[in-house]
């Protein structure tokens, strides 16, 4: 269903189709559900869970527990996964796509596993596989890390790629949730009389886990402490539940503690030769220096700088993507972007320019006679790299008719009362995901309504 979405049904018969058949479908499955539905009527049904007084124990509570923190991991890993093939692969569609199935077939890859060899459920299996998903989640994103970028040369090289780089970040993490969650079932079911009411329990402690996990990792993890330690974070989150595990289990002794402490060596060994800064697929000769890298809500923003001729010339990249710079091509498209169209303008007195790069449209349009500018930014870190970009546009930060709104563009756009006599967008790369909703009729009828 992902891969068909991604690469077929959208590119071939667009959104509103694809979604169509995903309602024909289900309204399918409901018809035959209901022809079906007599032939299963008779079945004794559980008795409902208010008349149920199941046994139960402060270490099933803490299993239970434990297994929450296991479903927070595997989403919150999914979200580091998914921002970091951005910065290879803009965020397209098909990365989306490739990410889920990889993730998918892990879990379905595991669960067959489990039902083929696993003849036994204990919590030493639980630990084994909690160690296997730290160690694997920091060694892919080490690969990850070091993966040569000049493989990726255009399109067709890319979907490939696409498919390794998250096959070995994401592929036996996947397998061993997967293997996970029918082990820890059977080992609770073991414990109660009633399947269903247990089943339930279980799906929404696990579930409500990965609902924190994505939050969490969107919204604190990522924007204060970075990816990479986000994902050490994770990892000794998996180790402390391996290691209560082990704690808990009766079959327990020094070896399996032994592993526990060798998995947090690996992990720390991992995490030291990975660097702080990574910069996806912008390429970089050896004479140049990054002297600002932040990971933003939305991108991670980096600012490069290098001698040419005797000058020194600063490029910022958004997600690996170069969006603005000072060289002379670069800085004669900032100011082009703000002259052409206030020169062709009778009488401007406002203007808006979309994305604030390195300052240098807003500074340009702030040349001319204008009671005030706005501009629309969706990253705050882009706008905090200004000062590497002084030559072009000065202390633009500190005028007071410059106006910064930290938004989405299209967002604000649509929502916004106000009129502009000007608005200047700029063209980056259409792949890149966040800019492609910018580069559509409908958006620039927006524009100009």
């Amino acid at each position: 269903g992902v891969l068909a979405t991604g690469f077929l049904l959208i590119k071939y018969f667009g959104m509103n189709f694809s979604l169509g058949i995903a309602v024909f479908l289900n309204l399918s499955i409901s018809f035959f559900a209901f022809m079906l539905s007599n032939a299963y009527s008779g079945l004794i049904v559980e008795k409902s869970s208010k008349n149920i007084k199941e046994k139960s124990s402060k270490k099933l509570n803490f299993i239970l527990f434990l297994f929450f923190v296991s479903g927070f991991t595997a989403l919150a890993y999914e979200v580091i996964w998914g921002r970091l093939l951005v910065l290879y692969f803009f965020g397209t569609v098909y990365a989306t796509s490739v990410l889920l199935a990889t993730f998918l077939l892990g879990i379905a890859i595991g669960s067959l596993l489990y039902s083929k060899y696993f003849r036994k459920s204990n919590l030493i299996q639980f630990a084994y596989l909690e160690i296997l998903i730290s160690i694997f989640a920091m060694l892919g994103f080490a690969i990850y890390v070091f993966f040569p970028a000049n493989l990726i040369e255009g399109f067709s090289t890319s979907i490939p790629i696409l498919f390794l780089l998250s096959s070995i970040m994401v592929l036996i993490p996947g397998i061993c949730f997967g293997i996970i969650f029918p082990l820890i079932s059977n080992y609770v079911l073991h414990k109660s009389e009633f399947v269903g009411f247990t089943m339930g329990k279980l799906y929404s402690v696990n579930t409500l886990g990965a609902i924190f996990g994505a939050f969490l990792t969107g919204f604190i993890l990522i924007p204060f402490m970075g990816i990479k330690y986000s994902l050490i974070f994770l990892s000794l989150l998996g180790i402390a539940i391996a290691f209560s595990a082990t704690f808990l289990s009766k079959t327990s002794n020094l070896k399996n503690y032994f592993y526990v402490g060798i998995s947090i060596l690996l992990i720390f060994i991992l995490a030291f030769s990975i660097p702080s800064q990574f910069l996806g697929n912008s390429s970089f000769k050896e004479d140049v220096r990054i002297p600002y890298y932040e990971e933003g809500l939305s991108a991670i923003v980096s600012v490069s700088q290098n001698l040419d001729n005797g000058r020194n010339f600063s490029r910022i990249y958004v997600d690996g993507q170069e969006v603005a710079a000072n060289t002379p091509i670069m800085a004669l498209d900032s100011k082009i972007l703000a002259h052409l169209p206030l020169l062709l303008h009778k009488n401007p007195s406002n203007a808006l320019t979309i994305g604030f790069g390195s300052g240098g449209t807003s500074y340009s349009m702030l040349k001319h006679d204008l009671n005030e500018v706005d501009v629309v930014e969706i990253e705050q870190k882009v706008v905090d790299a200004q000062n590497f970009f002084e030559d072009l546009s000065g202390t633009i930060l500190e005028n007071s008719k410059l106006n910064v709104i930290i938004d989405d563009a299209r967002s604000y756009v649509s929502l916004t009362d106000k009129k502009y006599d000007v608005i200047s967008t700029d063209c980056t790369n259409l792949r890149y995901g966040s800019n492609s909703n910018l580069y559509t009729r409908e958006y620039f009828e927006i524009l100009k309504s």
